[in-house]
């Protein structure tokens, strides 16, 4: 099998787990306010400040994968994502809050930029295919861990949520291990992988890239980045209290 799908599937494994736990504050906003005797300002706060630090670390996040590789990267994120939640567990003020949701926001940082632009290599005549199935864990990861939250909290509490959501997040690190910076690290990495071909993979030699200087020179570079502000803006700000604002309507 052509290594690149592995890439794939590895790449959708992480976004699925990042996402779905990072995404998932609204499930627990409720029982945060309740436990810690909060307003939703001071809790939803947390909730920004993961976001916040999310999108600034994913700058250097992509430093990162172009000097280190995405392996190192998302195995260092996955480390930041598991700690962060498995402290939310244990936390008991609402400082504490900030300080773990800070972990989970940097955590998150190296879940899209480094693993789609990894996927970005091993694929050209099926790149849109691989990128597609790739980031389907951005969405998938909220329809499966969102309702496992909120179980966990109905049968026990939001504690073990964390839990368990820790655990998950922890399995990052032994998944990051597949990633290869390119078809040419993997074939001198294990001698059993053939050589990337345009018949296997739908592959050719990596073309030249972008520097940083000219990327920023083009008017598709702030297209795409006006396109991912706009859309973050609009969609974080209602993700975070659409669980709880339901709640107070009666929708179960």
């Amino acid at each position: 099998m052509f290594y690149g799908w592995i890439i794939v599937t590895t790449c959708f494994l992480v976004t699925m787990i990042t996402y779905g736990a990072g995404f998932s504050f609204g499930v627990f906003l409720t029982s945060l306010r309740q436990t810690f005797g909060s307003t939703t300002a001071a809790i939803s706060g947390a909730y920004s400040l993961q976001v916040f630090l999310y999108t600034g670390f994913a700058v250097l996040a992509g430093w990162g994968a172009d000097k280190y590789g995405a392996k190192i990267t998302t195995m260092t994120g996955g480390i930041f994502l598991s700690s962060g939640l498995l402290l939310t567990s244990q936390a008991s003020t609402v400082w504490q809050l900030y300080v773990t949701y800070g972990l989970i926001g940097i955590g998150m940082s190296t879940a899209y930029s480094p693993l789609m632009t990894t996927v970005s290599r091993w694929f050209v005549k099926r790149r849109g295919l691989a990128i597609g199935i790739s980031s389907t864990g951005l969405g998938v990861g909220p329809l499966i861990m969102a309702p496992l939250a909120s179980y966990l909290i109905s049968v026990a509490d939001w504690r073990l949520s964390y839990l368990v959501m820790g655990g998950a997040g922890a399995l990052i690190v032994p998944l990051a291990w597949s990633l290869k910076r390119s078809p040419q690290d993997a074939v001198s990495h294990n001698a059993s992988i053939a050589p990337p071909a345009t018949k296997t993979g739908g592959n050719t030699p990596e073309a030249s890239e972008f520097s940083l200087v000219e990327a920023i020179r083009t008017q598709a570079f702030w297209l795409i980045s006006l396109t991912f502000l706009m859309v973050g803006m609009g969609l974080q700000m209602v993700l975070a209290h659409t669980v709880a604002y339901s709640g107070l309507k009666g929708v179960p």
